[in-house]
Parts: C-alpha cells; structure tokens; sequence
C-alpha cells in the first residue's frame, strides 16, 4: 500500500515524536541504571527496528539524535542485519 503525501508526512511526524521521546528516556534511564541490562527496553527497540518504517525513518535522520543514542539504534541494527 502506497501512502499518499500527507499520510507520510503524518508517519513522518509521529516517528519524529516516538523516537525523541525514546531518546530522552534512553538519557534518563542510562543516568540512573545500566542500559545494557535492561532487556526490555533493548527488546522493544530490536523489534521497532524490525520495521521497514523505522529503519527508512532512522536511515534518513538519524543525525538529530544525540550520539550516544545512535549507538545504541544502530548497535541493534548491526545486530539485526549479523542474524
């Protein structure tokens, strides 16, 4: 199913709300825990990335993010694409 202009752009605008919110909580959880032994959250993330729709999101703008969230993105990519 193709989308239409608006309806990308509407995808387009609630990714860039998902994942900026994904990151604030990726800074604040790493501040308080240690991020490597949350399987949850890395769980959550293997799967989101596991859509199309997210990895053509990150692919084009991945560089607004903090880098240290990049990593983390694209250590489950990396991941993903070995299996």
């Amino acid at each position: 199913m193709d989308l239409d202009d608006f309806e990308k752009w509407r995808v387009s605008k609630y990714l860039d709300g998902y994942m900026s919110m994904s990151q604030q909580d990726f800074l604040v959880y790493r501040e308080i825990s240690d991020m490597e032994s949350d399987a949850a959250f890395q769980n959550d993330w293997r799967e989101n990335m596991g859509l199309q729709m997210y990895r053509d999101y990150w692919l084009h703008s991945q560089d607004r993010f903090e880098p240290v969230f990049q990593g983390f993105i694209n250590d489950i990519l990396a991941d993903s694409d070995r299996k």
